[in-house]
């Protein structure tokens, strides 16, 4: 019986991994900075370590979404936690808060397309499940220490509502930003 479990997790695991595979398209994928693509059409520019996303990153899907910041471990099939910025192109929403294992899990910040603070608190599996006011200096102090690790070339991938919000950063000192988005 032991047996059969451990032959279904690990089916399971192979079904995932093809559900949800990555193909290298430019750089280092293996331990270095680079660019990849999934077989959903997500792609993620940024640092590898052993073949996954460890440290800076930004990833997009097809409609535009896009996020940035850390990863650790990170397989693309759901493992891997870290600080992460996104803004949802189709709502104009924007979030800023913790992940874990692809979900939003934490402390975090959902804001109105105008920047109003929507709802904030803690998130598990990507539900607000408690609120209170969340330290947003601390995320984006560690956001931009992240970015700061960046490569250059990294930041002229991002879409322009993106590299206007990085430019307009005053935590990244003044021209530092500009000649990222340049």
């Amino acid at each position: 019986m032991k047996n059969y479990f451990l032959i279904l997790a690990l089916a399971l695991a192979l079904l995932a991994s093809k559900a949800f595979a990555w193909d290298c398209i430019e750089g280092n994928c293996e331990d270095g900075w680079g660019k990849s693509r999934s077989s959903k059409g997500i792609e993620y520019h940024g640092h590898f370590k052993d073949g996954s996303w460890d440290g800076y990153g930004q990833f997009h899907d097809r409609d535009g979404d896009w996020c940035d910041g850390g990863n650790r471990n990170f397989n693309g099939v759901g493992m891997g936690h870290g600080v992460r910025q996104c803004f949802y192109m189709r709502s104009g929403q924007s979030f800023i808060g913790r992940y874990s294992r692809g979900k939003k899990t934490g402390d975090g910040i959902f804001y109105t397309p105008t920047g109003n603070i929507d709802r904030q608190g803690w998130f598990t599996g990507n539900k607000l499940v408690r609120s209170y006011e969340v330290d947003e200096q601390q995320l984006m102090d560690e956001l931009v220490e992240l970015r700061r690790s960046a490569p250059e070339w990294l930041f002229k991938t991002a879409p322009i509502e993106v590299r206007e919000t990085l430019a307009n950063d005053a935590s990244i000192e003044e021209g530092e930003a500009q000649s990222r988005i340049e």
